[in-house]
C-alpha cells in the first residue's frame, strides 16, 4: 500500500513540475505567434502548425481569421497582455496539450483569444486557434446615416379617445 501512495505522489509530483515548464514553453509559443501574425506570416503560422491544426483548417479559411483579426488590432487595440487570462494543461493517452486564453480591449469590442498547443515529437505545436469578440466585427458603414442625409420623422397616430377639453 505504501508503494501505491508513493507512486501517485511521485507522479503528482511530476505532472506539477510538467505543467510549469508547458505553461512557459507555450507563452513563449503566443509571443512568437503574435510576433508572425503582426509580421503577415501567415504561411510560416500555418505550415509550423500541427498536422491536426492543418487537417481542419484550410490555408485561405485561416489567412481569412488572420485578416480579421490583424483588421481589427488596426483599428484599435490594446496591447496583448503578456499573461493569460487562463491556461490549462491535460495529460492524457492522445498526448499533452496546454491551452491558453488571452482578452483584450479593441476600439469595436473586446478580443478573445484561445490557443492550443500540442506536443508533436517533443516540439509544442499550434493545435488549435480560436478568436471571438465583436472587435471583429466593425461598425457598419449603412449603420450611420452619411452626412446630410434626409431622414424622416413619424408623427404619432391620433388617439382614438379625443383629449380632454
Amino acid at each position: 500500500m505504501k508503494w501505491v501512495v508513493g507512486l501517485i505522489l511521485t507522479a503528482t509530483t511530476l505532472c506539477a513540475c510538467s505543467a510549469a515548464v508547458d505553461v512557459g514553453q507555450a507563452s513563449q509559443a503566443v509571443a512568437e505567434f503574435r510576433r508572425l501574425q503582426a509580421a503577415g506570416s501567415d504561411e510560416a503560422l500555418y505550415s509550423n502548425a500541427s498536422p491536426v491544426f492543418r487537417n481542419s483548417a484550410t490555408f485561405a479559411d485561416f489567412k481569412r481569421i488572420e485578416d480579421a483579426v490583424r483588421a481589427a488590432i488596426a483599428r484599435g487595440c490594446e496591447a496583448p497582455p503578456a499573461d493569460a487570462m487562463s491556461w490549462n494543461t491535460f495529460y492524457g493517452t492522445g498526448g499533452e496539450r496546454v491551452t491558453m486564453v488571452y482578452r483584450r480591449n479593441c476600439a469595436d469590442g473586446d478580443l478573445t483569444e484561445t490557443f492550443v498547443f500540442v506536443m508533436d515529437r517533443g516540439t509544442l505545436k499550434l493545435g488549435g486557434y480560436q478568436v471571438g469578440g465583436m472587435a471583429l466585427f466593425p461598425p457598419s458603414a449603412s449603420s450611420t446615416p452619411p452626412a446630410g442625409a434626409q431622414t424622416t420623422t413619424t408623427t404619432p397616430a391620433p388617439s382614438a379617445t379625443p383629449a380632454p377639453k
